[in-house]
């Protein structure tokens, strides 16, 4: 069975990147005030991003 939640030691920059494969990407920040997601801000050369992964 496929997990629908995401633990906090993934790989969370690879994900986002083979996300943006035509992007580059600037800056990846962990936003850490997210109670029940574990929340990124990416920032590409094109756009601004916000990654939002369901915790368990």
């Amino acid at each position: 069975m496929k997990k629908s939640y995401f633990e906090i030691d993934e790989n969370f920059e690879e994900i986002i990147e083979n996300a943006l494969p035509n992007e580059k990407i600037i800056s990846i920040n962990n936003i850490t005030t997210g109670w029940t997601n574990i929340v990124y801000e990416v920032e590409t050369n094109l756009r601004k991003l916000f990654f939002p992964f369901s915790k368990r």
